[in-house]
């Protein structure tokens, strides 16, 4: 039931041998320890299971003294089973003690050799260092499906005598095989045929290209309207509309109507084990010698299938073209009015300059002494009657306001 795997431990230092002794003497007592409770684990769960077999035999008879006797052992039962429950937590207890005491004396040595691939690597740096390395490069292309060449592959293929159709297989369950297949096998001829690409790929690196493997091909559907129409039902259905709920609904009646159109697939996203087969797949060009579907074996650059919003899928380009140029407008418009505003504050602050220049507030006071304040009233009669000439000063100075 419960196995316990230490990793060797392969280190020089005195002080690093006289750790992994004593992590062994530890895990050896945990062991004996464990190995008691295992057996009462064993014991115990054997008993569950005859109380509780006995129990369900005994509920069949419909006397009262089987009755009685049936109340007993569900009782028993209840009891051995809560007897597991406390045993298995002590075994899961014990085995992490266990673990905790064996890695304390070596878990700092093994990261920091871990960090810099030392000898000893913990599987913790293993698994980052795998999925660094995975993470690289990109897994996915895109194959387009057109309707001819769905249309071809339906008669053909999945409707052909002993074919998909006539073993029960679905639509998409079919192509999906048939493209796997097509896919691993022309994409090694075209390799084999185009050495060229994985002399490029590898560039002088010693370096062989190990065959291709499809792990997984998703399709995507003209069904945007669908995903969109069941988005809005639910909508309804949370904020309690269900007059609405029902318009929508006879709307998703109305679109599956037409189901044929919904199940075609109109691209085949595949996902490869390898980032070199989507990098290789990347280069495949048109030759008119090997097709897919009756298509061109062509795939294109794509995003992971995950990360695609498949109801935005039916965008096309001239959508995107014109969902720019009104953000474009917009942001134009905005721009715009920043400057026309800016404009208008700027010349306001150069006309309220012109008519009150920075003056030397001192200079006005020594100048005009007593009669600042009468010359500050002229000076403000002079500015209304003539609007755009500059102040004297003596509006400026602050003793001419108090």
């Amino acid at each position: 039931m419960y196995e316990i795997l230490a990793p060797p431990l392969t280190v020089n230092s005195p002080a690093t041998a006289a750790d992994k002794k004593a992590a062994q003497q530890d895990a050896s007592t945990a062991k004996l320890a464990i190995a008691s409770l295992k057996s009462l684990v064993n014991r115990v769960d054997k008993d569950l299971i005859a109380k509780t077999e006995e129990a369900e035999l005994k509920s069949e008879k419909k006397c009262p003294s089987a009755r009685k006797v049936r109340a007993v052992e569900e009782a028993e039962a209840g009891k051995l089973e809560a007897e597991y429950k406390r045993v298995k937590f002590g075994l899961e207890k014990a085995q992490a003690m266990m673990e905790k005491k064996m890695t304390a004396g070596v878990r700092n040595m093994s990261f920091a050799l871990s960090v810099k691939s030392g000898p000893y690597v913990s599987a913790g740096a293993k698994g980052f260092n795998a999925l660094k390395s995975k993470l690289k490069g990109d897994f996915s292309v895109e194959f387009p499906i057109t309707q001819a060449g769905y249309d071809w592959w339906k008669e053909t293929v999945y409707r052909a005598p002993g074919g998909p159709f006539e073993t029960g297989q679905a639509p998409a369950f079919a192509l999906k095989n048939y493209m796997k297949a097509e896919v691993e096998t022309k994409l090694d001829q075209w390799i084999r045929d185009n050495q060229w690409a994985v002399d490029q790929l590898y560039q002088g690196e010693n370096k062989t290209y190990g065959g291709t493997k499809v792990a997984d091909i998703v399709f995507s559907f003209n069904n945007s309207r669908l995903i969109e129409a069941l988005r809005a039902r639910g909508g309804k259905i949370a904020s309690n509309d269900f007059d609405g709920m029902r318009e929508e609904e006879t709307k998703i009646n109305a679109l599956f109507q037409d189901f044929d159109k919904l199940t075609v697939p109109t691209s085949a996203f595949i996902t490869f084990e390898s980032d070199d087969t989507a990098n290789l797949a990347d280069e495949t060009k048109p030759d008119g010698i090997i097709t897919m579907l009756n298509q061109n074996f062509v795939f294109q650059t794509c995003s992971e299938p995950t990360d695609i919003i498949w109801e935005n899928r039916h965008f096309t380009g001239r959508d995107y073209f014109f969902r720019q140029l009104f953000a474009f407008t917009v942001i134009g418009i905005l721009l715009f009015g920043s400057l026309i505003i800016i404009y208008i504050i700027s010349a306001k602050s150069a006309d309220m300059a012109s008519v009150f220049p920075a003056v030397n507030c001192d200079g006005i006071s020594e100048a005009y002494g007593d009669k600042l304040q009468t010359y500050a009233v002229t000076d403000f009669d002079y500015i209304e009657a003539n609007p755009g000439h500059p102040s004297s000063g003596t509006l400026q100075d602050r003793k001419s306001v108090v």
